[in-house]
């Protein structure tokens, strides 16, 4: 998730601290500085911003909220081509400005940030738009392994799925005498 913490006296290169994780920063000004959350155990905690020369302030326990993320996908054994399903719980999402929260399918180990050239995954990705529950139907990958699906906050992913293994279709084709192709 997205934390903006306004104040005063942030200074280039100052640590966000939600908890005891620093986040990555996207954003910093002299008073305010915004980052993206990792996956954290849901409860609220104490926020800090550090400053590089040491100087802190902090928002005592209570300063942040993490909510619970899931995502799950039905079937988790699946053959290249069929349906799969998605579903998500978010404890809030994002508008479609400026891209959204969004849901992707990844190799499992990939990195968050594949370098694919839509920004997002090669595979498959669905903007929410501010939805913070639902679901969505897909086709499992052509190409046979094993597969996650991942909440996306900015470039970052706040949860993932159990795996998803995808085998390779079972479908035979042969063709015939006059050249049409069947599928059983």
């Amino acid at each position: 998730m997205v934390i903006r913490v306004t104040g005063f006296g942030f200074r280039a290169g100052a640590t966000l601290m939600p908890g005891d994780v620093a986040v990555r920063v996207t954003e910093s000004t002299p008073t305010t500085i915004t980052g993206v959350t990792p996956a954290h155990a849901a409860g609220l905690v104490r926020v800090s911003v550090i400053n590089p020369d040491g100087d802190q302030g902090h928002l005592q326990r209570g300063g942040y909220l993490f909510g619970v993320f899931s995502v799950t996908a039905t079937p988790t054994v699946v053959a290249s081509g069929d349906e799969l399903t998605v579903g998500w719980v978010a404890p809030e999402g994002r508008d479609c400005n400026g891209g959204g929260d969004w849901i992707a399918i990844y190799k499992v180990g990939d990195p968050d940030d594949t370098g694919a050239s839509n920004g997002h995954s090669d595979l498959w990705y669905d903007h929410l738009c501010g939805a913070t529950s639902g679901s969505r139907r897909l086709l499992a990958p052509d190409q046979p392994g094993e597969y996650e699906f991942r909440y996306m906050v900015w470039d970052t992913s706040a949860a993932r799925s159990g795996p998803v293994t995808v085998r390779a279709s079972s479908a035979a084709s042969f063709s015939s005498a006059r050249g049409r192709t069947f599928v059983r």
